[in-house]
Parts: C-alpha cells; sequence; structure tokens
C-alpha cells in the first residue's frame, strides 16, 4: 500500500466531506515497500511526513469553512491525529529487512531490541522468513550514564531503570516508560496492520527491554494477536485489558538467564493464560540471557512468525 492524500481525488466540498465521515477512508501511512533482499536499510519518514503536513493544511482549511458543529468534530479528530502521527514519526530511527526476495511481504514483524542495543544491530538477527518483513525502530531513549565497554551507537533502552542497581531495578519508572512509549508504538503497529491488511499479519518480536514492552502492547491492545518475548517478561502493576481476539504468544527463556530471571516468564505465561490467550514456552538451555540467535529459539521463532507448529522442547 503506497502513502496516498486522501484530497486527491475531489472536486468540490461536499464530495470531500462526505468522504470524511468514512474514517476508515481516511488513513496515512508510510510506505515500507523499499526494503530489500538481505539488505538493513534505513528508512526515510521525510515524504511521509510531508505527505501528513499537507493533510494537516487542507483540514484545517475545510474546518474553518465547516458550520456543521457534528462535522467540525470529525474533521478535528481527523486533525489531531494526523498531528499525533507526526510526533510518533518526527526525528525516528527505523531500518527495514527482508531475509528473503522469492516473495512479496504478506507479514510484518515489528522488533524491539534491548537495552543497550540499536535498530541497525538488532536487525541483522531477524529470523529468515521468505515473506515477512521486518521493521525494526530504535528504542526512544539514550542509556547514561554510558558503561565504557559498549559503543556509543549501543546505547538505546526503551524505559529507564530507575534508581538502584541494573538488576534492582525501579517498578514505578519502569511502568512510566512503558506508559510513555505506548500510545508511540500502538499507532506504529495499527498503520503497520493498514499496510499489510489487517492485525492478524502483524508480529511484534521483543528482546529483554523490548520483550517486555511487547508483552505490555499484547495486554494493552484490544486488536494486537501475535508477540515473540525473548528473554522478558510482564510488568506485574499494569492491568490486562480485555480482548477482541485470541492472544497467542511465544515465550522464549533461558532457565539460566542471570539478567532477567527465567521466572518472568513463567509469570508472564499463567497471566496470559488467565487472559484466555494460547501461550508455547520454550527453555533453550544454553547462553543464559543472550539466546535471540539460540539454534531452538530461532527454530521457534520461524515457526511463529510462519504460522506452523512450534518445535518441541529438545
Amino acid at each position: 500500500m503506497r502513502t496516498t492524500s486522501i484530497f486527491q481525488n475531489f472536486t468540490d466540498q461536499e464530495s470531500l466531506v462526505k468522504e470524511l465521515l468514512d474514517i476508515d477512508r481516511f488513513r496515512l501511512c508510510p510506505c515500507y515497500e523499499r526494503a530489500s533482499h538481505q539488505k538493513i536499510q534505513k528508512y526515510d519518514f521525510t515524504p511521509f511526513l510531508k505527505e501528513l503536513d499537507h493533510g494537516a493544511e487542507r483540514l484545517m482549511i475545510l474546518l474553518s469553512k465547516i458550520d456543521n458543529a457534528a462535522l467540525k468534530e470529525r474533521i478535528q479528530d481527523m486533525l489531531n491525529k494526523i498531528l499525533f502521527q507526526k510526533k510518533v514519526y518526527m526525528d525516528k530511527v527505523v531500518y527495514t529487512l527482508r531475509t528473503s526476495d522469492v516473495k512479496p511481504f504478506t507479514k510484518i514483524c515489528l522488533m524491539l531490541h534491548g537495552m543497550l542495543d540499536c535498530a541497525e544491530n538488532f536487525a541483522k538477527l531477524a529470523p529468515e522468513v521468505d515473506d515477512v518483513l521486518y521493521v525494526v525502530p530504535q528504542a526512544f531513549k539514550t542509556c547514561y550514564p554510558l558503561p565504557g565497554i559498549f559503543p556509543l551507537a549501543w546505547n538505546y533502552q526503551w524505559f529507564s531503570l530507575g534508581s538502584g542497581s541494573f538488576f534492582k531495578p525501579n517498578p514505578a519508572t519502569i511502568k512510566e516508560g512503558l506508559e510513555e512509549n505506548r500510545p508511540f508504538l500502538l499507532q506504529w503497529i495499527d498503520d503497520l496492520a493498514l499496510l499489510v491488511g489487517g492485525y492478524e499479519h502483524v508480529i511484534v518480536c521483543g528482546f529483554s527491554q523490548g520483550a517486555v514492552v511487547a508483552l505490555d502492547l499484547l495486554t494493552q491492545s484490544q486488536l494486537l494477536k501475535y508477540v515473540i518475548s525473548v528473554a522478558g517478561g510482564m510488568h506485574p502493576d499494569i492491568s490486562l485489558v480485555p480482548s477482541r481476539v485470541i492472544k497467542k504468544a511465544l515465550l522464549i527463556h533461558c532457565p539460566k538467564d542471570r539478567i532477567v530471571p527465567f521466572y518472568a516468564s513463567k509469570d508472564a505465561e499463567k497471566r496470559l493464560l488467565d487472559l484466555g490467550a494460547e501461550v508455547e514456552l520454550r527453555q533453550p538451555i544454553k547462553h543464559g540471557h543472550l539466546i535471540f540467535t539460540d539454534t531452538l529459539g530461532q527454530k521457534c521463532m520461524k515457526d511463529f512468525i510462519k504460522g506452523d507448529p512450534i518445535s518441541p522442547q529438545t
């Protein structure tokens, strides 16, 4: 699907207003068609942001000419949505990747990296599935103070751990970070679902801190169906939102993980089952926290993304 202007086919104000009443037709979303086989590409949102500016300008003109209160309210809602989308995509770093050029993509996997990582590096770890486009945003915050052993490029996080040690983060600070990220990423997922024809074709895959964010999105969205959590868990103080769809989650966690303890995934499994989700838990026995490229883990991720039965525990 290409980015299109809602204004390009209208000849008069009356027909434009009539079309605007159909809210589902009023959608602008970025197009990721340039992603190519085995090439990680940084996405340029500049054309899309210009399209958003154009749409906002035309809506403001239309708003000034309409007298009907109900129409004005609808148009204002659309204008607010465009302005929020601009905030969502402005100054964001995103990489895209296709692991095969055999087929056009029919699914999108939004990949969320862990703390002290970056989008370009994490994109290299995408499971090889023919018909998937990987969209890999860089976390919106930098980590500081920066540990000397880490290169500057790998210094991003989705939320701060707050006061205390690395192994004893502040739950209140983490909750604030999740709630701050949530509207942006839910908008992103909504746009990706439009691009690929529905939420049933969107998967969110997160590692470590990114897995905490992914599980938060799964439990706070009524429509997101598929999430892969690798070495992550769920925040204990966030209420689960009743779902319109059956959630499906793949949890991958090494019992020897010393960064995010294994019981975080066991707790997530229980809470998701209580929500009515279908959950598969796999336990690679090697690599501790750094299990994203584990052979069993990669095979299970591929199965889940393709919609195949998950490889059994070995």
